[in-house]
């Protein structure tokens, strides 16, 4: 594969879906929120000007796309920002 076929792929592949998944405001906050530390999502969600089950949607966009990451605890779920996205992120 060529140098420019390389980025196309990349930007394609990885790169776009990251910036559909955080094209939207609500989402963008969700990670801004995860930013600072792993939180269970009726925790994302108390501040939020949205429903509960809204607000584990846009988890469930943020996750399909590597953004974020769950954790099964206890009964209840935590998330918390990939590692990877969040250098991405942060670059």
């Amino acid at each position: 594969m060529s140098r420019p076929e390389m980025v196309d792929f990349v930007v394609n592949r990885i790169v776009d879906p990251i910036l559909q998944a955080l094209a939207d405001a609500g989402r963008r906050r969700i990670v801004e929120r995860l930013s600072r530390s792993p939180l269970p999502a009726s925790t994302i969600a108390e501040p939020m000007p949205m429903s509960l089950p809204a607000v584990m949607k846009h988890l469930a966009v943020l996750e399909a796309n590597g953004i974020v990451r769950s954790q099964k605890l206890v009964g209840c779920g935590t998330y918390r920002l990939e590692p990877a996205a969040r250098r991405e992120l942060e670059a």
